[in-house]
């Protein structure tokens, strides 16, 4: 984004938290984890399939990041939901 533009990453970054209330980053994390819970609960797709879909090329760093965001796994976030628990 930052090259499309010709703006600083770190700058972009600053606008967006000063816009949104967050970084860059964090908006594009959130955006992901929403992306990916919805795969989760709406079908029967792999864990590293969910992962690619919401844009992570490792499906080991998305499963960090998702139980970071989250408090639990991705798979653990299917089980529960599936068993009514979310």
């Amino acid at each position: 984004m930052a090259e499309e533009f010709h703006l600083s990453a770190q700058y972009i970054s600053q606008l967006f938290k000063n816009e949104i209330g967050v970084n860059f980053l964090e908006y594009l994390t959130n955006i992901r984890m929403e992306r990916a819970k919805k795969l989760l609960i709406s079908s029967p797709l792999p864990i590293a399939e969910v992962s690619a879909q919401a844009g992570y090329g490792d499906y080991r760093v998305f499963s960090k990041v998702f139980k970071r965001a989250e408090g639990v796994t991705p798979s653990q976030f299917r089980r529960d939901f599936l068993e009514g628990g979310r």
